[in-house]
């Protein structure tokens, strides 16, 4: 029994890998995403294929990759973001509303109007609005270039390094597995 639920895992693998290459091929999604749909096919494919030899060191190495590449990607990309947000000016909160989440969780998007450029800005995710006040005036940091804005720019620095570093401790399992370290 424990020899089919094995095998099953990786032809289930094996079916994902399938259903992204499918999807990247068939022109579903923008330019930007097919190497993404490209890049998960290839590496659920490859997951499969190391599941179907019983090759170990493939299959952390792997898990090390899906894991590990995706964490490092998206902090490095969140503290980019919070330095392009650089201007900081005071802005009037206008708006707060509720965002359910799963589990009964939830976030709040905050509507922030600049007087000075007349623009409206958006904080996306706060998770709590108990010391935000419809009407008062706030710092937030803005960029040129779109509508988003930070209220606490440390915090977030400090959120894409803990992704950043979470993501190179998946990758040295890599290192771990393969003896290099």
């Amino acid at each position: 029994m424990e020899y089919v639920m094995y095998y099953a895992v990786a032809l289930m693998f094996g079916a994902v890998a399938i259903l992204f290459f499918y999807t990247g091929f068939n022109g579903s999604g923008t330019v930007d995403s097919k190497p993404l749909y490209y890049g998960i096919g290839a590496v659920f494919g490859l997951l499969s294929f190391a599941m179907f030899v019983k090759n170990g060191a493939l299959i952390e190495s792997l898990l090390g990759l899906i894991v590990g590449v995706p964490c490092v990607w998206f902090g490095i990309m969140h503290i980019i973001d919070v330095f392009q947000h650089n201007i900081r000016v005071e802005a009037i909160l206008k708006k707060i509303t509720y965002h359910r989440g799963g589990r009964g969780g939830g976030s709040y998007r905050l509507d922030f109007e600049v007087p000075q450029y007349r623009t409206k800005y958006t904080v996306d995710s706060v998770s709590s609005k108990r010391k935000f006040i419809e009407g008062e005036s706030y710092v937030i940091y803005i960029s040129k270039k779109d509508a988003k804005a930070h209220v606490h720019r440390i915090r977030n620095v400090l959120l894409g390094l803990i992704m950043v570093l979470t993501g190179l401790m998946f990758l040295s399992i890599i290192g771990m597995v393969l003896k290099i370290f």
